[in-house]
């Protein structure tokens, strides 16, 4: 698995030499999220998985292509609590499990007015725990809508998301599959150059 994401990651940043540029930005970013855990194909009478206390920090490299359009790369980490509960009846006990995942992005920007972006584009995602559900690794999505606010070299951003994990899953495509589903908000602080 550390190949896959070394040759990816690779790959990410050879491409960013492709495209012609006039800036570019590092950022630094903390978020947080309500995830949903649940099957692809909804199953009557199951137990479920709630996820908490779910964060994440990331760090990303910008590049600006063609006017209002740019693309960004990088690296997040996120973490959650994971708790499972057993169908209504059954008398198994609840569970507690950790969840972590290493996502490399690879985003398209469009920044309209002044301060505000679209953002979108695949999730490569690596689950690094082992769960009593689906694993999350593959390739998956996220869209938004952030605004950001720049001064000299420094830009602040606020970034509401929507995020869906293993749309394209590694490890087979089972209509009985576990999809992670986040609705979160990110902050992000960049240095332009």
């Amino acid at each position: 698995m550390t190949k896959k994401l070394l040759f990816f990651a690779g790959l990410l940043l050879i491409s960013f030499g492709a495209f012609a540029q006039n800036e570019n930005e590092i950022k630094v970013y903390a978020g947080t999220s309500k995830a949903f855990i649940q099957r692809q194909i909804p199953w009557f009478g199951e137990g479920s998985i709630e996820a908490s206390n779910f964060w994440e920090l990331g760090i990303g490299y910008s590049r600006t292509l063609l006017g209002n359009l740019g693309v960004s790369s990088g690296f997040n980490f996120s973490r959650s609590d994971i708790l499972l509960k057993p169908a209504p009846g059954v008398e198994i006990p609840t569970r507690d499990e950790k969840f972590e995942m290493l996502s490399i992005p690879l985003i398209f920007e469009y920044t309209f007015f002044k301060y505000g972006f679209l953002a979108a584009g695949p999730l490569l995602d690596f689950q690094l725990t082992e769960n009593n559900f689906s694993d999350q690794s593959g390739i998956g999505y996220l869209l938004g809508l952030g605004g950001k606010y720049e001064t000299g070299n420094l830009s602040f951003s606020l970034f509401p998301n929507l995020k869906r994990h293993s749309a394209i899953p590694f490890n087979g495509t089972e209509n009985s599959k576990y999809i992670l589903t986040e609705l979160g908000i990110q902050l992000g602080v960049g240095v332009k150059f």
